[in-house]
């Protein structure tokens, strides 16, 4: 009697785990065609380097290094002086890492146009802070510290031409840093331009700052101080395959030359929700390209995610990390595959660590649905209990023969 007992309760385990997932079945998708997608690739550095005689690597050419962007003279103020620029070939997430000779509280940042090609300019900026030392190498990603973000939003730069200086107010900030990391995220036409480029920039510790006050006394950042180059972004995608295709209910890709590591942030419309599985469709082309592994974020910050940036501004809380195999079949489903949570986060993180082939030039699909469909976690509490009351069953019947 008890070996029918257990028989009974392992046909029930599998049962109910049947059940559960057919009473989920019209469970709804999270994302929906319009929610706020953004791109991003948790990778860093040498996106764009410079061509020869450049050394391999480096993202500048030889002559118009990081250094070239704070050496302004401030005696003289009729910015004749003003020539000199930096170029960097990562274009969208290029920038610097300057240590200034005392710590203070940045309240202004100032920009000078540099010589030609205005497609180049940037349009927007991100500058964060630290105290700690650098240790960051030149030409790398700038990621090697602890810093905070003080700043982000437009650098104002506007049609005057070359040698022209414009300022942002960043008056908010309060907190006093000895060294900077200033990514300029947007450029005036990215779709045209080959790099990323400026004459100068400054900071100040109060909204009276000024390129041509040759007092200089609220001016945080002076030549010589230590400055490196970096390329803070890897994330980039062909204009019309972007990330909120992933959840526009159709056969459209996204593609991310990021290839490892890249992935999208999404902001659903609806709301706070608890995810508990996700299903990938496949792109039209190139099998190499599907992701094999994957990590689920999520986060009730504010968003603080730009499109082709790191994804890592948000504190983000892992949910689910795993590896999967995706259909060769092109515009194809996968498995619906669940995981367990029960934390309802109003924004979530998608990275793929990985790719079928890393030698391939990206990552792409199709769709990507999270759900809220619990599907059944297999657990070994569960799997022996139930190979327990089918070996008491075989047992019994081998008795009664």
């Amino acid at each position: 009697m008890r070996e029918l007992s257990r028989a009974f309760l392992g046909v029930a385990v599998a049962g109910a785990a049947t059940a559960t997932l057919a009473g989920r079945a019209g469970a709804a998708n999270l994302f929906a065609p319009g929610d706020r997608v953004v791109a991003i690739d948790r990778d860093a550095g040498s996106s764009g380097t410079a061509p020869a005689p450049a050394p391999a690597g480096q993202q500048y050419p030889n002559a118009e290094g990081p250094t070239n962007l704070i050496d302004y003279d401030p005696t003289d103020p009729t910015f004749a002086a003003i020539l000199t620029k930096y170029l960097n070939f990562g274009k969208e997430g290029g920038g610097v890492i300057v240590t200034a000779n005392n710590a203070a509280v940045a309240k202004k940042i100032g920009f000078v146009t540099a010589n030609d090609a205005t497609e180049r300019d940037p349009m927007t900026f991100r500058l964060y802070g630290t105290n700690s030392p650098i240790v960051s190498a030149n030409n790398s990603g700038g990621t090697a510290e602890p810093w905070t973000l003080i700043s982000s939003g437009n650098t104002n730069i506007g049609t005057s031409g070359p040698n022209f200086p414009y300022y942002a107010d960043i008056s908010s900030n309060n907190a006093s840093y000895k060294s900077y990391k200033l990514l300029l995220t947007s450029l005036r036409n990215g779709a045209t331009a080959n790099s990323m480029q400026l004459a100068e920039m400054q900071l100040y510790t109060d909204l009276n700052g000024d390129f041509q006050d040759p007092s200089g006394t609220d001016r945080i950042l002076a030549k010589g101080n230590p400055i490196i180059s970096i390329d803070g972004y890897q994330s980039n995608h062909p204009s019309a395959e972007v990330a909120p295709n992933v959840v526009d209910g159709t056969n459209a890709k996204y593609l991310n030359f990021g290839k490892q590591n890249s992935g999208f942030v999404v902001t659903p419309s609806r709301g706070s929700s608890v995810a508990h599985s996700f299903r990938i469709t496949t792109a039209n082309d190139t099998v190499a390209r599907d992701p094999s592994s994957i990590e689920i974020w999520g986060t009730n910050g504010s968003l603080l995610e730009i499109d082709n940036g790191n994804g890592d501004d948000n504190a983000w809380t892992l949910i689910y990390s795993g590896a999967f195999t995706l259909p060769d079949a092109r515009n194809t489903a996968g498995d619906l595959i669940g995981f367990d949570n029960t934390t309802a986060y109003s924004q979530y993180k998608i990275i793929f660590p990985t790719v079928k082939d890393a030698s391939n030039n990206s990552m792409q699909i199709a769709e990507f649905e999270l759900s809220d469909v619990i599907v059944p976690v297999p657990e070994p509490g569960a799997a022996g209990l139930l190979a327990l009351g089918l070996f008491g069953l075989r047992s019994r019947r081998r008795r009664r023969a």
